[in-house]
C-alpha cells in the first residue's frame, strides 16, 4: 500500500503543485501561484504579516 502525502480539498489547486513541481525539477524559480488573482495573494500575505 502507498502512503498518500497529500490532500487536496480543491482538484484545481493540482495545476499549481505541478508547475511548481517542473519549475524545481529544471532548476527555475516556481512561478507565483496567485499570478491569476493577485488579490487573493495580497489577503493571505497581509494576513501572515499580521499575524
Amino acid at each position: 500500500m502507498r502512503a498518500r502525502l497529500y490532500i487536496y480539498s480543491h482538484p484545481q489547486a493540482l495545476g499549481n503543485v505541478q508547475s511548481r513541481m517542473e519549475a524545481i525539477l529544471q532548476q527555475r524559480n516556481p512561478p507565483d501561484p496567485f499570478a491569476a488573482k493577485p488579490e487573493i495573494g495580497e489577503q493571505l500575505r497581509a494576513a501572515l504579516r499580521a499575524g
